[in-house]
């Protein structure tokens, strides 16, 4: 798409647009076994940021995100 600047505009912009709905946000980089998020660098995590930066919580049992109450 461009520069990573550039795609990240992009990128954040469809992840907001997901969280205005207001449904869960599955994440898909978990261990197998543990079900825990796997540490990682980039867009996903400066998504994993955003969605935090929002009040929105991990639950482990579901694999995903939550809006705040």
């Amino acid at each position: 798409m461009g520069s990573p600047k550039a795609n990240w505009k992009q990128n954040s912009g469809y992840l907001r647009e997901q969280m205005n709905k207001g449904d869960p946000i599955f994440d898909s980089y978990l261990d197998p076994k543990t079900g825990k998020q796997i540490s990682t660098d980039g867009f996903l995590n400066a998504e994993r940021q955003l969605l935090e930066s929002r009040d929105w919580k991990f639950d482990l049992s579901s694999g995903a995100y939550h809006p705040p109450n």
